[in-house]
């Protein structure tokens, strides 16, 4: 009898350490599971602020595409201008 309350009590130790160890690992699961949750949440917004982000530097470098084109064509000027821009001597200075 005493034997076996030896292991009864080895046992019940044991499975005492198991179960406060298994609670621990929960624990930390669940708190992994929270992180990666708040981690996925800000990966989701940086990547809509880099949307953002890059449709303005789309839509601004299109704008300056087109105002770049305009003026290399000298659209919207006078017919002299644009002749005296085809001078050699007005080009440098216009």
């Amino acid at each position: 009898m005493d034997e076996f309350e030896k292991k009864l009590s080895i046992l019940t130790k044991e499975k005492d350490e198991h179960e406060q160890l298994f609670n621990q690992l929960r624990e930390r699961e669940e708190d992994l599971k929270s992180r990666i949750s708040e981690t996925e949440r800000t990966i989701e917004l940086v990547r809509d602020e880099m949307n953002q982000v890059t449709r303005k530097l789309d839509s601004r470098q299109n704008e300056y595409n087109l105002t770049k084109s305009l003026v290399d064509n000298l659209e919207g000027f006078p017919e002299a201008i644009k002749f005296l821009k085809k001078q050699s001597s007005w080009g440098k200075n216009a």
